[in-house]
């Protein structure tokens, strides 16, 4: 984001602005509250999920909710996860 503040966002071009949005996403996705890591496996998955771009239409501040309710409803569909 320093980035498109430093040129101005109408200069840089969709692709460049695609991938500090994405960028923008992976932020959120990696932070985890503090001594309350997440296992390994749903690291993965969410990893998977953003870098696949599914998340690219989630406003940024909804990214961590969104993160908790998808977890949660693997929960669901699958117990054992």
């Amino acid at each position: 984001m320093r980035l498109s503040r430093s040129f101005g966002s109408d200069q840089l071009d969709k692709v460049t602005q695609g991938q500090l949005a994405r960028g923008q996403r992976l932020t959120e996705v990696l932070k985890q509250d503090q001594y309350v890591p997440l296992p390994v496996e749903k690291q993965v998955l969410i990893l998977y999920v953003a870098t696949s771009g599914m998340l690219d239409a989630v406003p940024v501040e909804e990214v961590r909710r969104f993160e908790r309710e998808f977890l949660q409803l693997l929960k669901q569909i699958i117990p054992r996860y």
